[in-house]
């Protein structure tokens, strides 16, 4: 990509954002980080993506994702939401390697129980 004005390459702008709605599967709970002070606030958000397939039948596929709160909004989380909550989050896409195994969850920003 160039720039609009001295057609000069311009470093590419990655973007990594995720906004999810769905129903809490479990109350949020609090673990430690591990080698750190800091702790984390982790529920599963459960998101029904519905569809029709190439033979025209309606279908549905139910998303388990892990949903991260960190810092601030830790205690409003344990506060706020509870199992059975539809919620919506705000957020990015994190993945890392757990033990070999390639892990994925939303870290999130921002989330407001509807």
């Amino acid at each position: 990509m160039n720039c609009n004005h001295c057609g000069k390459p311009t470093p590419r702008r990655d973007e990594n954002r995720v906004k999810i709605t769905g129903v809490l599967e479990n109350d949020p709970t609090v673990v430690p980080i591990r080698n750190s002070s800091s702790r984390l606030c982790l529920f599963t958000l459960n998101n029904v993506e519905s569809y029709t397939s190439g033979s025209g039948v309606r279908k549905e596929h139910v998303n388990y994702v892990t949903i991260e709160v960190l810092g601030r909004n830790i205690d409003r989380c344990l506060a706020e939401l509870h199992k059975g909550d539809y919620c919506e989050v705000n957020g990015y896409i994190r993945i890392d390697d757990l033990h070999g195994v390639e892990k994925a969850r939303v870290r999130a920003h921002s989330f407001q129980k509807e």
